[in-house]
């Protein structure tokens, strides 16, 4: 089958009816799952050595500060040691509507 228009006027010099001269034809196979012979599983290899304990690192909150309206919220972090302080920046919300007036 031609890969390029999809005939099936293949012949000796890869030339088929869309003209496209001496370009390969794509050809493909599928082996039934009926002929294909697996093996059996082998043993499970050795245990490698275990690493060395790494560093517990610790997440606290630092500060939450009211940004402008309109702004990016945004957190910015800090290693302190091992603790990671985190920063954050949160913007104003628009102002609401005014209220009914009361009695």
């Amino acid at each position: 089958m031609c890969i390029f228009c999809g005939c099936n006027n293949n012949c000796c010099c890869n030339k088929c009816c869309c003209n496209r001269r001496y370009r390969p034809i794509l050809r493909t196979t599928t082996i039934p799952t009926s002929n294909v012979i697996v093996g059996p599983i082998g043993p499970t290899g050795a245990t490698g050595a275990t690493g060395a304990t790494g560093i517990a690192y610790t997440f606290s909150i630092g500060t939450v500060t009211t940004g402008a309206p309109g702004t990016q919220a945004s957190v910015t972090s800090q290693l302190v040691g091992t603790n990671y302080v985190l920063n954050f920046v949160i913007p104003q919300g628009p102002t609401g509507p005014t209220g009914a007036t009361g009695i």
